[in-house]
């Protein structure tokens, strides 16, 4: 990630109006929802903002990580994912309403060098199919290869993806269908920086994060007074890792805090006037409509179901986050979490229809299974799986967490002690125990294949 370089502006009016000083009348039955997932170790800590009919409110729960031991505030700043994907579309219908590119202008109007070497990838996929997931592209680079795979954008810079787009096919053809793509979105963010002659850094900070307010908002933080940073938690509150951005940022490299989350989910309720204002307007229509399963979507925004909720949620190697924005009801949550676990999407759901004066049923979290702590100790360890990779099993409180070479760690759920299972996909690791001593060897089930791998420590 960048730093964010410093601006000053005077925007009266832009900031809106201050949080709420009248108790939040929702707060029990969000405190409610919040708690089982605290108590079930599900999240470290959170940060809710919401806001509805011109008041708002930020309630935070938990802590900004173990070691600190204190509750996030409103000066904590978040990782919020493919969040970004909606700043990024919303730059791209600010440069459309600036003049500067068109929604139907072709890739290789802006890389010369691969309209030269790629003529009909270049000239086949355009800036708005980037934003709307439509473009053919592969949800990653094919040359992306971090050093650590725990943070895996970083390193990849802008000589990477033009040599990737001097080479690439895509997947299907542009504006066939619609496939979730962190390379398309990453793309549109750096083609607009070329186009702006800016660093992706300094186009956000210019173009939303001065005139909405939000001081506490960038692609890399520098410390500051009052400013503290959630510690990172992978599911299962293992340890997680930040994830830094480069040519890829407008994907996923934003940081921010819930008021200045807040304050960008009332400026879609409530558009500025001029340029700005207008781009909200042309980002927040329905311009696509999906086919059979897919969603409708505007320029970076998800249409929900009912037609009224736009959204959006992010999850980076320790974070996730999830905002909705409903015109109709004059009504936003944004949801800010330190544990990578898509629990929160459903918490974001559930507040915003609390919010919306709805019935919603309490959290209920099925216990796992507990397991002697002497028997589960006899699982961790390193087991070698092939010539390249080696599988490493972490357990922590009776939780237990798997990481190959080369791929991010994710965590597993048990069905009994020997045999533990992926919610991300379908597989499942089982262990061989015999009477006493760890565990030897483990087999990976995936795809009606057993693989086998040994301990080798």
């Amino acid at each position: 990630m960048h730093y964010l370089s410093v601006f000053l502006f005077l925007w009266v009016g832009l900031a809106g109006p201050a949080i709420s000083q009248e108790p939040f009348p929702h707060r029990k039955a969000v405190d409610a929802l919040v708690q089982p997932y605290l108590d079930h170790r599900q999240m470290q800590g959170l940060s809710i903002g919401v806001t509805h009919k011109g008041k708002q409110w930020i309630l935070h729960y938990g802590t900004r990580g173990e070691s600190s031991g204190e509750k996030p505030n409103d000066r904590t700043v978040y990782e919020i994912g493919s969040i970004s994907k909606v700043f990024t579309s919303l730059l791209l219908a600010h440069a459309v309403e600036q003049g500067n590119v068109k929604l139907d202008q072709s890739v290789g109007s802006l890389l010369p060098t691969v309209a030269e070497k790629n003529p009909k990838v270049a000239g086949s996929i355009t800036l708005q199919q980037l934003s709307q997931h439509t473009s053919g592209l592969p949800r990653l680079p094919f040359n992306m290869k971090p050093e650590d795979a725990s943070n895996p954008y970083s390193g990849y810079d802008r000589a990477l993806l033009v040599e990737l787009m001097e080479q690439i096919r895509p997947q299907r053809d542009p504006g066939e269908a619609q496939a979730y793509s962190n390379l398309a979105v990453g793309l549109l963010g750096d083609l607009l920086s070329v186009q702006a002659e800016k660093s992706f850094a300094d186009l956000l900070a210019g173009t939303v994060f001065g005139p909405l307010a939000m001081g506490d908002s960038g692609l890399s933080l520098a410390a500051a007074e009052g400013r503290t940073f959630a510690e990172p938690h992978g599911s299962g509150l293992f340890p997680g890792h930040n994830w830094d951005f480069d040519s890829l940022a407008g994907a996923g490299g934003i940081r921010s805090t819930a008021p200045d989350m807040l304050r960008f989910a009332r400026a879609w309720l409530h558009p500025p006037e001029g340029p700005l204002g207008r781009a909200m307007e042309l980002a927040w229509k329905g311009s696509r409509q999906g086919n059979g399963d897919e969603l409708d979507m505007g320029l970076g925004w998800f249409l929900a179901r009912d037609g009224k909720t736009r959204w959006h949620n992010g999850m980076t190697g320790g974070f996730q986050s999830i905002l909705y924005v409903n015109r109709e009801h004059d009504a936003a949550v944004i949801l800010l979490s330190n544990t990578a676990d898509s629990q929160g999407d459903k918490l974001g759901e559930k507040v915003l229809k609390v919010l919306l004066g709805k019935e919603v049923p309490p959290t209920e979290i099925e216990p796992e299974p507990k397991f002697d702590p002497k028997e589960l100790q006899r699982l961790p360890g390193r087991y070698q799986l092939n010539r390249d990779t080696v599988i490493e099993v972490i357990v922590k409180e009776g939780r237990m967490q798997v990481q190959f070479t080369g791929q991010t760690a994710q965590r597993v759920y048990p069905e009994d002690l020997t045999t533990w299972k992926y919610r991300s996909v379908k597989a499942k690791l089982t262990f061989d125990l015999d009477k006493g001593g760890p565990c030897l060897q483990v087999t990976l089930h995936q795809n009606w294949r057993w693989t086998k791998a040994t301990r080798i420590r």
